[in-house]
């Protein structure tokens, strides 16, 4: 996979890209950093990340990488 994207569930439970995660580092670096910035409209309920191919891409891939668990509301 080429990029890590950043997904929000939203209070409607629609799926929303919200973002590629940007390395400061080489992908493999053993300082594990990285950042996002993004602004929604949506109130969020769950974060998750994939690996995917293309950092557009519209529906999450099946490697999910890392999750929370759903928001109090």
């Amino acid at each position: 996979k080429q990029t890590y994207v950043v997904w929000m569930v939203t209070d409607r439970d629609i799926t929303k890209n919200i973002g590629q995660l940007k390395s400061s580092t080489s992908l493999f670096s053993k300082r594990l950093t990285g950042s996002l910035n993004t602004v929604s409209s949506f109130k969020p309920t769950k974060i998750f990340i994939t690996a995917e191919n293309d950092p557009s891409t519209q529906n999450p891939g099946m490697q999910v990488i890392l999750s929370t668990d759903r928001f109090q509301q």
